[in-house]
């Protein structure tokens, strides 16, 4: 398979034909789809992007994720289950990092 740079700007169409000629894999589970969102978040009109790609390459993974489940909900869900909650995870993680600071 071809590597495919995303524009983010595709439309779900877009997608399949890309499918359908052998150049990506579309699936939700797929780094491709990934990649996708990513260009997305990037793009998204330019004007209304969520971050400049110098901005979204700084996040961490993490933070990553959090962006494009807010993006896509059904990623989310798929990649991380429907009871997943990012900022509740993202409390415990703070609290630990506490805790380890007041051992």
């Amino acid at each position: 398979m071809k590597k495919y740079k995303f524009k983010g700007s595709e439309t779900t169409n877009d997608l399949y034909d890309l499918e359908d000629k052998g150049i990506i894999e579309f699936n939700i589970y797929s780094d491709t789809y990934v990649e996708y969102l990513d260009a997305k978040i990037v793009y998204l009109g330019e004007d209304n992007a969520f971050y400049s790609q110098e901005k979204f390459d700084e996040l961490t993974e993490c933070q990553k994720n959090k962006v494009r489940a807010r993006l896509d909900l059904d990623w989310a869900e798929c990649n991380f289950g429907e009871d997943y909650n990012f900022e509740l995870n993202k409390a415990r993680d703070i609290e630990r990092s506490y805790d380890e600071v007041r051992a």
